[in-house]
């Protein structure tokens, strides 16, 4: 019987601590589904509206050239905890994806993405920190909400599957972080990341190095560093360590 007790507890520790492994390092991508589509075919159009929420007042235009799509904010994972804030992101035809921060007073303000492309052919890039899942609930770092705060994509933008809209850190990429500039992660085990500074052939497509001529001399790989996941975060729990090659290159 104890035997049992004890190998039923380590599968539960197991789990815990996988769960845990999963929602660290990781980004949450804010693209509306069909928004990058509804960009594509609102291109055709000649003019478009205003580029920020306040002073478009022409409310065909908005129908006509705008899409705003609305992410509720919670304070637990729990559909009653329901606040008066919101995440809007709306796509500007011609001009790409923009997100603001509806606060409870209805003011509304300019989101900060923690990865950002303005363009959205590429990624695309979109995206906050994840600060911790629970089921299909995605927790936000605050900043600039006063606490951290809850997001259902199923729910609100009826995303069939939340797993689709997060970005992990992972090894095998390059990434910048402010002051180690580009690294290599090699791996990532048990929330300590490995990683050596970039060398040319790792960037993606490095036009520098002929492959298909001459031998090149031996690379010689910078020394493997170690740093425990949270030194990429600041102090709001945001990451920062993003994607070093948005565009490939």
């Amino acid at each position: 019987m104890i035997i049992k007790y004890t190998f039923t507890f380590l599968i539960t520790l197991s789990q815990l601590l996988l769960a845990h492994d999963q929602t660290t390092g990781k980004f949450v991508s804010l693209v509306p589904p069909d928004a990058i589509n509804f960009l594509e075919r609102k291109n055709q159009f000649a003019n478009d509206c205003h580029t920020t929420l306040e002073v478009s007042n022409d409310p065909a235009c908005k129908k006509e050239k705008l899409m705003s799509w609305e992410l509720r904010l919670f304070t637990r994972p729990d559909i009653k905890s329901v606040t008066e804030e919101k995440i809007i992101v709306t796509a500007f035809p011609r001009k790409g994806l923009e997100a603001f921060y509806k606060t409870k007073d209805g003011k509304m303000n300019d989101l900060k993405l923690d990865q950002f492309d303005i363009d959205w052919v590429y990624g695309p890039y979109f995206d906050l920190t994840v600060s911790e899942l629970d089921g299909d609930w995605i927790q936000l770092p605050k900043n600039p909400f006063s606490q951290p705060v809850w997001i259902n994509p199923k729910i609100d933008w009826k995303v069939s599957d939340v797993k689709t809209m997060l970005k992990p850190i992972s090894a095998e990429n390059i990434y910048a972080f402010p002051s180690l500039g580009h690294i290599f992660i090699t791996k990532i085990e048990k929330d300590i990341v490995y990683f050596r500074q970039e060398v040319p052939s790792d960037m993606p497509c490095n036009e520098d190095l002929d492959y298909n001529d001459k031998p090149h001399p031996k690379i010689i790989l910078p020394p493997i560093q170690s740093k425990p996941i949270k030194y990429f975060y600041d102090s709001d729990g945001h990451l920062k360590l993003t994607t070093a090659y948005m565009r490939g290159c």
